[in-house]
């Protein structure tokens, strides 16, 4: 066959450094809204540390303002917090 004995060079660049740079860029000015928006949202969801759940629910609030599915997640959260508080 004729393709038997011959090798085709394709180079293929991608600017790593950028994307890798504006990763650690991100990583190192702390978690986003959306990061503790979705955390909250986890442990609520799978009721594990409503503390926590309620602590990264407020934090996202506190740094994107009150968007109504924040909100929304807060007051779903409460009721779950106070009646972890009293037993």
């Amino acid at each position: 066959m004729i393709w038997e004995n011959t090798r085709v060079v394709i180079p293929i660049t991608l600017d790593t450094d950028s994307k890798v740079m504006a990763d650690i860029k991100s990583q190192m000015d702390g978690p986003s809204v959306n990061t503790y928006y979705q955390s909250a949202r986890y442990y609520f969801e799978e009721k594990k540390d409503t503390n926590l759940a309620l602590a990264w629910i407020q934090m996202a609030l506190d740094k994107g303002g009150e968007k109504f599915w924040m909100v929304r997640l807060k007051a779903q959260i409460l009721p779950s917090w106070s009646l972890q508080r009293c037993h």
